[in-house]
């Protein structure tokens, strides 16, 4: 279709990257006032310290079957059904003046993160498929298909669900205080290639 000798193009984005946002502000006030027993000394998380078993605290059980009726429904937005298992779950503190580097949560299958008091947004990155060549989009103004990297703005209450291999970091642009975790997903039943089967199965000599 032409105009005036102008060509018009019509743009075909494809495979989408599926973050699964939900708010669940009811819950904010008793999972931060749990804070104080599972809190840890060194770094902005408990993994260091390895305080990572928040999802074990009985206190928190409704709060986490809600975390996990969450990520149900992110599933279901693919087609797909899995048993979902905990791995490890921690409390997150961080402000001004130290910022998350950018890290992913590989081998896990499936992360999230809880916040209960933040002004700073969440960035993902990924390499952009578009690039012919290193920094080949450096000096050009940023739009969906040339960008690296997606901001996503946070408040209180929101959960956010993603691949664990994603990518994403945060800036040291305010006070961000949040619960995170890592998820691996087994198969329903033994018939399947590939995956994994349930723990229930392993074994360690």
């Amino acid at each position: 279709m032409t105009t005036l000798g102008f060509r018009y193009m019509e743009t075909v984005n494809i495979f989408p990257t599926t973050i699964g946002r939900f708010n669940l502000r009811h819950h904010t006030d008793w999972v931060a006032r749990r804070f104080e027993h599972h809190m840890f000394k060194r770094g902005q998380t408990g993994e260091i310290d390895g305080a990572v078993l928040v999802h074990l605290d009985p206190q928190l059980n409704s709060f986490m079957l809600e975390v996990n009726d969450c990520v149900d429904q992110y599933l279901e937005s693919m087609n797909v059904e899995y048993n979902i298992h905990f791995m490890k779950t921690w409390y997150a503190v961080s402000g001004e003046d130290s910022s998350v580097p950018n890290h992913c949560h590989d081998p896990a299958h499936i992360s999230w993160v809880y916040y209960l008091d933040t002004s700073d947004p969440l960035i993902f990155t990924k390499d952009s498929d578009n690039e012919w060549f290193p920094h080949a989009f450096a000096d050009a103004e940023k739009n969906f298909c040339n960008t690296s990297a997606w901001e996503e703005h946070t408040q209180e209450g929101d959960l956010l669900i993603f691949p664990s291999k994603l990518k994403h970091m945060t800036r040291n642009t305010a006070h961000r205080w949040s619960v995170a975790g890592d998820i691996l997903l087994t198969n329903l039943d033994l018939n399947k290639e590939g995956g994994l089967t349930h723990p229930k199965y392993w074994k360690q000599f």
